[in-house]
């Protein structure tokens, strides 16, 4: 794919700090934009864009279960009555047997049971060129799965040989990847010992802390590290302190998941006499480094000390609808001009514009009211009068994806403006999606649309990763390997 020294880009329209702009000139070099223009004519050699737009960060992966997407569609078979939940939640759940995180957990399990070191790179390259395409240019990877063959436990060669298999997937492809191993030592509350399905997670914490200082000598122009613990359930408080002293001392950004399902706040209660996320502000004292995965359930006090701490959430919509977790509060938190950013999470949907759709949605259905965000956001901004809602979306998660991927610092410059990283997504200009459409109603051409945007090029730190719709990373025989894995695999 081109890479130069120096690139300029013209784009018909592009959406900048500001909005949207016409005829626009950047100028890229060393991987940042040198200079951003609007209102220019091309130069000869200029590569043409019709509309461009900055990349996402996709905030939230677990890339390995991108092949488990519509494989636990069907109700799982079960005695009729037999308990829903899992172990490490106790006897918080007892309800009649129904399709659930808790039983979608067990496939999970079952798939991370056979995953190898060599079949995760072949999963997560057919990922990471799938986001590409869906408009993000970097990943967070929250990886707990550092078994070094199937059927071993967790070992510090595994997360190293895991790592390593991600990273050549991002390479391939081209796309950032911010590495988040996160420790898991638990199936639940109280310390409770892991279950068979949980052994490929379970690293020591001695081995854990020499795994991120190893990844951090792994480090390189297109990939971080980041640190974490799964849950509140699967690390004890004392190990989530450690942890977050160590993301914290190193300038890291933290990533937990919380508050995800009823039953982990049931079962908090119970072991604590606090909720998830009011334990968490209470003992681990999360600031703006920090990443809350979810939040889905938590109550409008912690929502307002969480606001008020600067740590980002990252909503998850496609993923929480296909298991059933519920809506995060967004009106209120946006309202509070609190950071916000969406992941793909179990990869049921890899396009960040259908993310930002999903998001809006179900706060549609579950308020009766339409455009909730852009009302949410005039009323957190005291405004007379609202921008369009897939406006506001796009400029929040474009913000607080970098905040909780540790690229949004201070003084770092964001989106197509010089200075920036030259993260670019571009888009053809069809008949039907952008007809009649200007600068009011653009981005909501692409994220209301009747189907998902497909960017066709992408830009990522300067260099061309996809054109025309094709990532050079994912060649027909890598295609094909990912294929031909998933027929062994689930038609045998």
């Amino acid at each position: 794919m081109k890479t130069s020294a120096t690139e300029t880009i013209f784009a018909a329209w592009a959406r900048l700090p500001g909005g949207w702009a016409r005829s626009v000139r950047l100028t890229v070099a060393a991987g940042r934009f040198a200079s951003v223009e609007p209102d220019q004519r091309p130069g000869p050699g200029d590569i043409r864009v019709d509309t461009a737009l900055p990349g996402l960060v996709n905030a939230h992966s677990h890339a390995f279960q991108r092949a488990l997407v519509a494989r636990s569609e069907a109700p799982a078979q079960a005695a009729p009555g037999e308990f829903a939940g899992g172990d490490d939640v106790g006897s918080a759940v007892r309800s009649p047997r129904v399709d659930s995180f808790w039983s979608w957990r067990e496939a999970m399990y079952d798939l991370a049971a056979r995953m190898s070191p060599d079949a995760l790179r072949v999963v997560a390259r057919q990922l990471y060129a799938e986001l590409l395409a869906g408009g993000y240019t970097s990943v967070v990877e929250f990886h707990y799965l550092f078994a070094a063959e199937p059927g071993e436990p967790g070992s510090r060669r595994g997360a190293r040989v895991m790592m390593e298999a991600v990273a050549q997937a991002a390479r391939d492809v081209g796309i950032r990847l911010i590495w988040v191993p996160v420790l898991y030592a638990y199936s639940g509350f109280g310390d409770a010992p892991p279950g068979p399905g949980q052994r490929p997670f379970v690293l020591a914490e001695d081995d854990y802390v020499a795994h991120l200082e190893e990844a951090m000598e792994l480090e390189g122009a297109l990939c971080r590290v980041g640190a974490g613990v799964h849950s509140l359930r699967a690390a004890s408080m004392d190990m989530t302190q450690r942890v977050a002293a160590w993301a914290r001392g190193k300038g890291r950004p933290m990533h937990i998941h919380i508050a995800e399902q009823p039953a982990e706040i049931e079962a908090c209660l119970k072991a604590t006499g606090q909720r998830p996320v009011s334990f968490l502000l209470a003992e681990a004292r999360p600031d703006a480094s920090w990443c809350l995965v979810h939040a889905t359930h938590m109550d409008a006090s912690e929502r307002d000390m969480l606001a008020a701490t600067g740590a980002a959430v990252c909503v998850c919509p496609t993923t929480e609808a296909n298991l059933g977790d519920g809506l995060f509060g967004l009106a209120p938190w946006l309202a509070a001009r609190a950071p916000l950013a969406i992941g793909s999470d179990s990869q049921v949907g890899t396009n960040a514009y259908d993310e930002l759709r999903w998001l809006e949605y179900g706060q549609r259905l579950a308020s009766g009211t339409r455009n909730v965000a852009s009302h949410a956001e005039g009323q957190g901004r005291g405004a007379a009068r609202c921008r369009p809602t897939a406006d506001v979306l796009f400029d929040a998660v474009l913000r607080g994806g970098h905040r909780a991927a540790g690229l949004g610092g201070e003084t770092e410059r964001i989106g197509l403006v010089a200075g920036a990283a030259a993260d670019l997504v571009a888009f053809r200009d069809e008949a039907a999606r952008f007809a009649g459409h200007a600068d009011a109603s653009r981005l909501s051409a692409l994220v209301f649309s009747a189907t998902p945007p497909r960017a066709d090029r992408v830009m990522t730190a300067g260099r061309w990763v996809l054109a025309e719709g094709a990532c050079p990373g994912l060649a027909a025989l890598r295609l094909s390997e990912f294929g031909s894995m998933m027929d062994s695999w689930f038609q045998a």
